[in-house]
This record gives C-alpha cells, sequence and structure tokens, in this order.
C-alpha cells in the first residue's frame, strides 16, 4: 500500500508563506523551505559539487519515494540541484539514497531552541533533533512505515502503513483464532466465515441424516406391509386348504 502522494515544496501545514519567514538558508530545507529537521543529505555521486543541500528526513523519504513498495517507485532518484542519479528506484533504501548529518544536531538545537525539534506529523514537541529522530523512528503515530509480521512460511507481510493503524492491520491480517471445530488456526478477519462453514457443513449433515430416515423408514413401511400381505395370504390359503379337507371327508 503506498503512502498518499505528498506535493513537495508545501509538505507541511506551517511552511513559511513569506520571504520575511524564511529561516537562516544555511538551515533551510530545499523541499519545504522551513527549518530542516533531522537534516539529510542525498548521497549525490557529484556532491562535492552540486552541494548537496539539506533536506529534512520526512522531505527526503517523501522525494525518494522510500515509503512506496519498491515496484511502484520511479525508475531513478535524482539529486535535486544538478539531477544525477543516485541509486535506482527499486533497490533504494536509506543508507544508498541519502545520510543524516548529526554533526549539525547541536548547531540546530542551539541556533532554534524547541522550535526545531516539534514533530510536524504529530506536533509532539521533542527536546533536541536526536530526541525528535528517534521519536519518528519509535514513536510518532503518523509515521509511515512497513508492517513488520514475518508467517511461519518466511513470507514477510508487505503492508505499510501510518503507526497508529499498525495494531488494527496486525489484528485483522496476522491474529489467528483456534477453531474448537477442526482445531485449525484461522485469521480473525475469516473466522466468522469459518464457523458459518461448519454449521452449513452441519446442516447438510442433518439433512442427510433425515433423508436416510425418512428413506429407511419407507423402506421398513414396505417391508412391513409385504408381511402383512403374506400372512393374510397364508391365512387364506390355510383357510381354503381347510375348506377341501373338510369337503373331503
Amino acid at each position: 500500500m503506498a503512502q498518499p502522494p505528498v506535493k513537495l515544496g508545501a509538505v507541511f501545514e506551517h511552511a513559511s508563506d513569506s520571504e520575511d519567514e524564511l529561516p537562516d538558508p544555511q538551515f533551510m530545507c530545499q523541499i519545504c523551505h522551513d527549518i530542516v529537521q533531522i537534516p539529510c543529505q542525498l548521497k549525490c555521486p557529484l556532491k562535492s559539487d552540486c552541494g548537496a543541500p539539506l533536506i529534512c528526513l520526512d522531505c527526503v523519504r517523501t522525494y525518494s519515494e522510500l515509503s512506496k513498495p519498491p515496484r511502484e517507485r520511479k525508475e531513478f532518484i535524482k539529486c535535486l540541484l544538478c539531477s544525477s542519479n543516485i541509486v535506482a528506484g527499486k533497490i533504494a533504501n536509506a543508507n544508498n539514497t541519502y545520510e543524516v548529518n548529526q554533526q549539525l544536531f547541536p548547531f540546530i538545537n542551539a541556533k532554534f531552541d524547541l522550535r526545531a525539534s516539534k514533530c510536524r506529523r504529530c506536533n509532539q514537541q521533542c527536546t533536541s533533533q536526536r530526541h525528535l529522530w528517534n521519536h519518528k523512528l519509535k514513536e510518532c503515530p503518523e509515521s509511515w512505515i512497513p508492517c513488520n509480521h514475518v508467517g511461519t512460511d518466511g513470507y514477510k507481510c508487505r503492508f505499510w502503513g501510518y503507526r497508529k493503524d499498525m495494531d488494527y492491520h496486525k489484528q485483522q491480517e496476522h491474529a489467528k483464532i483456534l477453531c474448537p471445530v477442526c482445531n485449525y488456526s484461522i485469521k480473525k478477519k475469516l473466522f466468522r466465515g469459518h464457523i458459518l462453514g461448519h454449521q452449513e457443513e452441519q446442516r447438510k449433515r442433518h439433512l442427510n441424516v433425515s433423508d436416510q430416515y425418512n428413506k429407511t423408514k419407507v423402506q421398513f413401511e414396505y417391508a412391513a406391509a409385504q408381511f402383512k400381505k403374506s400372512c393374510d395370504l397364508n391365512e387364506v390359503i390355510s383357510k381354503l386348504i381347510a375348506e377341501e379337507e373338510k369337503a373331503e371327508s
């Protein structure tokens, strides 16, 4: 599942709109034009020539389409300035696409205090750039993350979604319930249909037993009627024999 499209240059609602509000160019994100948060740089092969501008972590991941499945990404991730190919989209990841410039963390913390450490997705106020980074990696409910479920057969779930929705996804897609009828583990979302299937099978078995009973009952009644006819016939024959013997005497 791909992340909802985000228009670059307007990633965040509070991005500066007037030239007077623009931050120091040295610490300005080249995509959202706001104070850079968790400063990153694309791994451009011509980095020494083009300068590799600073970009927010959220912005660089959106630009690089790293939150999309590999088959849905653009062919190549390109440098913002020189348009050089950085890496093929289908093999792009955080390690070969960009790097976090941790050396700038203390400068941003000192220059902007807490202004640059507030999460722009969930509005959580963090105390530093490193705290904000850890928050995005582990806590932010609005972060777009992959499901980490791996099945017993080694199959890795390909679902992507907001962290706040991941528990619901796992409950619906991966949680299993032991069926008391057949002792198989069934996915929670399929359990109701599975039980209804057992009920349908039981109904069919009941109908089959009823049919067999009705057939047996008909056969029994037919046999009883034939037996009664036989008894009546024997009685008639006995009477005829008795009458003949009486006539002869």
